[in-house]
């Protein structure tokens, strides 16, 4: 058995969450936003590159371990992902980060609330709540906030959803 698939437990179930193991992760957008420009799944620009998280085409596996949120490539490369606040000011939205960045918040937890992603650190949550951001400079970024308020400048709101991995052989 892979190390990123523990055995079943009490823990487990005690969880009730919906979601399995590796799996992708979908962009949902609210209906009220209207139509939008964003690719539907999470992952980095480069597959299995570190560096930013955004939006992609082509969806990578995830899976949590250990609280812990890892993107799978292959068998080698599974990497972290780690919220970081970019800018140094305190109750700034966080941005997602894949790789080893020494940036990166600790003492926070990833966990699934039925089939949302959602993210926890030190009594607050982000609610599920994440921002696919345009940068000024070309490309975009995931971010999210632990406190509410409105979405930052060139970023739109949405939910990070389980969606089950396709098996061989299974049609689109």
């Amino acid at each position: 058995m892979p190390f990123w698939e523990p055995a079943f437990s009490a823990s487990q179930t005690a969880m009730n969450s919906l979601a399995g193991s590796l799996s992708y992760i979908r962009a949902s957008f609210p209906r009220t936003q209207g139509s939008r420009s964003w690719p539907d799944h999470l992952g980095t620009a480069q597959p299995g590159a570190s560096g930013n998280v955004t939006l992609v085409e082509e969806p990578p596996l995830f899976y949590i371990y250990r609280h812990q949120l890892y993107q799978y490539t292959n068998d080698t490369i599974i990497q972290p992902i780690h919220a970081v606040n970019v800018t140094g000011v305190p109750n700034e939205p966080l941005q997602l980060v894949a790789g080893d960045d020494a940036r990166g918040l600790t003492g926070g937890q990833w966990r699934w609330a039925g089939t949302r992603l959602m993210y926890d650190h030190y009594g607050r949550s982000n609610r599920g709540t994440y921002y696919a951001c345009a940068f000024e400079n070309g490309g975009s970024g995931v971010f999210m906030n632990m406190q509410p308020g409105k979405p930052p400048k060139n970023c739109s709101a949405f939910q990070l959803v389980y969606m089950m991995q396709k098996t061989e052989g299974e049609d689109e």
